[in-house]
């Protein structure tokens, strides 16, 4: 694993975002806004390992799979608000936002589940790209 350091500059508005929510919560490790299996933005904490290139790639597609079957049990049990795995070193929260954008984040525990989603659904719903892309 390689050690990352800050922010891609591929789409401002998107990594702008990701380093926002990240620095909203200290325990968040990695943001990462995912669109069509593409990292849009993300922002990862000074320190955080990340995985190589080809590696995180099989993990942008692993989430939308992830995400695109959580979907498909909407018309039995409402949207899917966020979708999360707990592995053994931090819990990985997915939130789908249209069946094309997933935003991912890595949050280390211990951490307070429903205001961290709660905070992150509301900036979400606010951010502009993302919402022009649900429609």
């Amino acid at each position: 694993m390689a050690t990352s350091v800050s922010a891609n500059k591929r789409n401002s508005e998107a990594t702008l975002f990701c380093e926002a929510v990240a620095k909203d919560n200290k325990q968040i490790l990695i943001t990462t806004m995912i669109k069509s299996s593409k990292a849009e933005g993300w922002y990862v904490k000074p320190g955080t390992p990340v995985p190589n290139d080809s590696a995180a790639a099989t993990k942008r597609i692993q989430t939308e799979i992830i995400a695109s079957i959580a979907k498909e049990n909407e018309d039995y049990l409402g949207k899917v608000n966020f979708i999360l795995v707990r592995q053994e070193l931090a819990d990985v929260i997915l939130f789908p936002r249209s069946p094309k954008i997933v935003f991912c984040i890595v949050v280390q525990r211990p951490y307070d589940l429903d205001r961290l989603t709660e905070s992150v659904l509301i900036k979400l719903d606010a951010f502009q790209p993302v919402a022009r892309s649900n429609r």
